[in-house]
């Protein structure tokens, strides 16, 4: 499996030196084609929330939007399908599926803007990433041009169809330096009747790690586990609490009998003794509170926020790790999923000497990564400093980024050691 990293340097359209906005395949073809002779570099944006992230733009690189490409192709609801341009909305998926009772489970920040090619050419998702899983195991065929201007297809409509399925998940998160991607078929599901978030006070590591092993040996099935901690939760981390170490959320999704039985058996009857879990207290609304964990990474700050991958046991560790070197830093966690979000409190000069110091050995340790997810737009990084050392899997990705892009003009700034 190819990961990209995520570096955001707040490139805007105003960034390149041209900007295109193709109606069709057929279309993006020739751009890409006419570029490739020319030797000029190709960008693909889709809501441009997420340019940045992973992509140095160079001088002379032209923008290519996809945002006309934003039509439903085909959709049958009943079998929980539906295919659509790469330049649609993820609101407006949404908005389409909601007609029909059903949804994309994964949560996307920024969904208004967000389109559903740049949602997978950079792999995001959310809190209910433990319980639904990520675009990875929802799209199940998909169109693109790679960078000689050929349209190709792997995949298709039927949900079962394995023809081509490693190859729709190369694509996913290749921040378009290996196609440009311009039709996608998606699995779909049903609407659930209704959701619910608890939340508990954790006041230490220690208790954390305990919790996290019971709900894993529980009969409970969450959607959500997520860990906030620092100044950016205190309204709901301090839990009532003079000292709090950070607070954890369970998010359910059922029907009515489903919710009431699951929050019965969260609150008394689960096993979960380390911590207490309660409903949020009145004045947070948990639609809010479901939005706020969603959009934590995407929010525009000019800290210098890192992103951690690392193995789920090991998160209570590398939290600690994270608030003895910087203990005002906000961080969102996906417990049960090992995907951790830091964004620093210190100066960004501080935080990329911590980032290299501490962080990424701390992630190392748990067998896993840590990169640098969005940086202010004023400090320059090097992919040493963003990235860490070059490892096997740049060479791997090198070797097929020759494979689909041999002339290096589709989006050449990412995880680019030069």
């Amino acid at each position: 499996m190819i990961r990209l990293c995520v570096v955001s340097q707040s490139a805007t359209p105003a960034s390149f030196s041209a900007i295109t906005e193709p109606t069709s395949a057929g279309e993006i073809e020739s751009i890409i084609k006419i570029a490739a002779a020319d030797g000029r570099a190709i960008c693909p944006v889709g809501g441009c929330r997420a340019i940045g992230r992973g992509i140095n733009v160079r001088q002379g690189t032209t923008a290519l939007t996809l945002g006309r490409l934003n039509q439903v192709i085909d959709y049958p609801h009943e079998d929980m399908t539906i295919t659509a341009g790469a330049g649609i909305t993820i609101a407006e998926l949404q908005r389409v599926l909601a007609e029909k009772g059903q949804r994309l489970p994964v949560d996307v920040p920024q969904a208004d803007e967000a389109t559903l090619g740049g949602a997978i050419a950079t792999n995001q998702n959310g809190p209910r990433r433990y319980g639904c899983g990520t675009l990875r195991d929802y799209v199940i065929g998909i169109t693109a041009v790679d960078g000689r201007g050929a349209t190709f297809s792997g995949g298709g409509r039927v949900v079962k169809n394995v023809a081509g399925y490693d190859f729709c998940k190369l694509l996913i998160g290749s921040r378009g330096a290996l196609a440009v991607i311009t039709q996608v078929t998606l699995k779909v599901l049903p609407q659930p009747a209704g959701s619910l978030l608890l939340v508990a006070a954790i006041e230490d590591h220690e208790q954390l790690g305990e919790t996290l092993r019971q709900l894993a040996e529980s009969a409970l099935t969450p959607v959500t586990i997520d860990f906030v901690s620092g100044s950016e939760w205190e309204d709901v981390s301090a839990a009532g609490r003079s000292r709090c170490y950070g607070s954890l959320f369970l998010g359910f999704e059922g029907t009515a009998d489903e919710i009431t039985w699951l929050q019965q058996q969260a609150c008394q009857h689960a096993g979960i003794k380390a911590a207490r879990f309660k409903p949020l207290a009145p004045e947070h609304d948990q639609y809010e509170m479901w939005s706020r964990l969603c959009e934590f990474p995407a929010e525009e700050t000019p800290a210098l926020t890192f992103v951690a991958n690392i193995v789920p046991s090991g998160v209570p560790e590398f939290l600690t790790t994270v608030m003895q070197h910087d203990p005002s830093a906000s961080l969102v966690a996906r417990a049960g999923s090992g995907v951790i979000f830091v964004r620093c409190s210190q100066p960004a000069s501080d935080a990329v000497s911590l980032h290299a110091k501490t962080l990424l050995p701390a992630a190392r340790k748990q067998h896993g990564n840590c990169l640098v997810y969005a940086a202010p737009p004023d400090l320059k990084l090097t992919p040493l400093a963003a990235y860490g050392a070059p490892h096997a899997s740049t060479n791997v990705y090198q070797s097929i980024k020759q494979t689909f892009d041999p002339q290096g003009i589709l989006s050449p700034g990412v995880w680019n050691y030069d």
